[in-house]
């Protein structure tokens, strides 16, 4: 997996999913994790806890090599949330690490293999409803 994604578009995406993700240490580390797929339609992002799956694809700036991993969320969170607004993050790794570079930052997350992530059941047809925001509160 190599690509390269605009920060504000990765941090949006996690915002999105980071909701379900499992905060405290516990004997299942995949709960704790976000998976990442770059393709040519994009970046997507899917958290999970086993009952509740979020997912959001978001553009990528350049896909060099497609494939997929698994990385800690909290962590991609925090440092998402300190590189400045318009800074273009590059991203390769492999099953065992992910390597992030900016212009001035670079970090090795340790990752895991996507086939530990839980299996998900994909739905044949989709139908959206918009409910307005008033409504939930």
């Amino acid at each position: 997996m190599n690509f390269s994604i605009s920060r504000t578009a990765l941090q949006k995406a996690l915002r999105v999913v980071s909701g379900v993700v499992e905060r405290r240490q516990q004997q299942n580390q995949v709960l704790s994790m976000v998976f990442l797929s770059a393709t040519s339609s994009g970046l997507e992002v899917v958290a999970t806890d086993q009952e509740v799956e979020l997912n959001a694809i978001v553009p990528l700036q350049q896909l060099k090599v497609p494939g997929g991993v698994l990385v800690p969320c909290r962590k991609l969170n925090d440092i998402c949330r300190v590189l400045p607004e318009d800074a273009e993050i590059f991203m390769q790794g492999n099953a065992e690490k992910v390597l992030l570079k900016t212009t001035q930052s670079k970090f090795v997350l340790s990752s895991m293999p996507i086939k530990q992530f839980p299996k998900t059941t994909k739905f044949l047809e989709s139908q959206e409803i918009t409910v307005p925001r008033k409504a939930f509160i």
